[in-house]
């Protein structure tokens, strides 16, 4: 799939009906800055970061409907295409755990290319691979153990396997880097988690 929007064709895009959020069944939601976007006939979401809206990030959130651990996702991946780059920590996976005082905390889980995560803007689709299977060094723990730790996913599952995940959102939030003068945007397809997919054109479980 080509995907060839630049800043300004993004504002004069049309948008078209998520049928995601539509679905009774339906795990994800959207929420700031994110849109479905028809261009050419590809449909996709596209989330930014604009330093000068109301809510300068954009996302998709996915919600368990039962007793998910951090040691039960099986699989984190999806299609990206970074119109303006990837840096500042965005975009990310943000996965929502219970720790053992009962505070919800967030394993950030960074896309792009370690250890800096800073990637130009993309010139074809890319896509993550199924993040729980990488063996770099991805999953960002430090709100669980002070201090800046980032560490792989065996690491990660063995030290906090065991904790609730009350819910998973996909991020972009890095307008405020200095490269992308206040706006940043990323278009995404093929959301997974788990059994459940979700595209710009709808959900589905596999």
């Amino acid at each position: 799939m080509i995907f060839s929007m630049t800043r300004g064709l993004l504002v004069a895009a049309l948008i078209v009906a998520f049928a995601g959020t539509a679905h009774a069944d339906s795990p994800f939601s959207l929420f700031g800055n994110a849109t479905a976007v028809k261009n050419k006939g590809n449909q996709t979401i596209v989330l930014t970061s604009d330093l000068n809206a109301d809510t300068p990030y954009g996302g998709i959130a996915y919600y368990p409907n039962n007793n998910l651990t951090f040691a039960n996702i099986k699989s984190l991946s999806t299609d990206y295409f970074a119109l303006n780059g990837i840096a500042g920590g965005s975009p990310r996976f943000q996965i929502t755990v219970i720790d053992t005082d009962g505070q919800e905390v967030n394993i950030q889980v960074y896309i792009g290319t370690p250890p800096n995560f800073i990637q130009g803007p993309s010139d074809a689709w890319q896509s993550t691979g199924n993040l729980i299977n990488s063996t770099d060094e991805i999953f960002d723990v430090s709100q669980l153990v002070g201090g800046y730790t980032i560490v792989t996913y065996q690491d990660a599952v063995k030290a906090f396997g065991n904790l609730q995940v009350v819910g998973i959102e996909l991020v972009v939030d890095g307008g405020w880097f200095p490269a992308f003068d206040g706006v940043q945007s990323v278009a995404f397809d093929n959301v997974t988690i788990n059994n459940h997919k979700l595209t710009a054109s709808g959900f589905s479980k596999k």
